[in-house]
């Protein structure tokens, strides 16, 4: 009867460790395997959207209008943001299309942080300078002013949730913990099962 009890709770104990622990595949070169392969891109792509009257310049390239560009993964990139005289800077926004927010220039520049999708677009409004001053204009205007803080971080692939997994450790070591005790008080008095 004893031998069968410590079977038994090994046995728990087997099964819960095979569950917690990960179990690697293999695959032989004679069976039929498929291969997934993934490569991830050096670099990203970006949409400029620059009103007439104003230009980019990326990495030492001036752009104009509507551009798709390629912006280098995981590095954070600098947009520098001209304008022609007569004109003022409007509305600057930065972020995935759709999800855009306003964004403040520091001297004539914003350095967005680290990309890791594509999708990504910088847009540029332009307004007509009307108080007589010349210049770049360098500042951002409208209503919405936030700063925005750019990508939501880096991605790794790696989804896995482990609270459950701690969870279940958790459980089964309050289970081995009260059978011992179980076990410790009624060891001679009577059977534990």
């Amino acid at each position: 009867m004893k031998s069968s009890k410590v079977f038994t709770m090994f046995s728990m104990l087997c099964a819960v460790i095979m569950l917690l622990c990960p179990v690697t595949a293999f695959a032989s070169e004679e069976q039929n395997a498929t291969v997934v392969k993934t490569e991830v891109p050096s670099a990203h792509t970006v949409t400029l959207n620059i009103a007439e009257h104003a230009s980019v310049t990326v990495n030492g390239k001036t752009y104009t209008g509507t551009q798709k560009i390629e912006v280098a993964r995981l590095k954070e990139q600098t947009y520098e943001v001209k304008v022609e005289s007569g004109w003022k800077l409007g509305k600057v926004s930065y972020g995935l299309s759709g999800q855009e927010t306003t964004v403040s220039l520091t001297g004539g520049a914003y350095t967005a942080e680290a990309l890791y999708e594509d999708g990504n677009v910088l847009n540029v409004a332009v307004i007509k300078d009307t108080s007589g001053t010349t210049g770049t204009g360098n500042t951002s205007t409208g209503d919405d002013t936030t700063s925005h803080t750019g990508a939501k971080g880096v991605k790794t692939g790696d989804e896995t949730a482990v609270g459950w997994f701690a969870e279940l450790l958790a459980l089964s070591a309050s289970v081995l913990a009260a059978v011992f005790i179980l076990r410790s008080k009624h060891i001679a008095s009577k059977p534990l099962w």
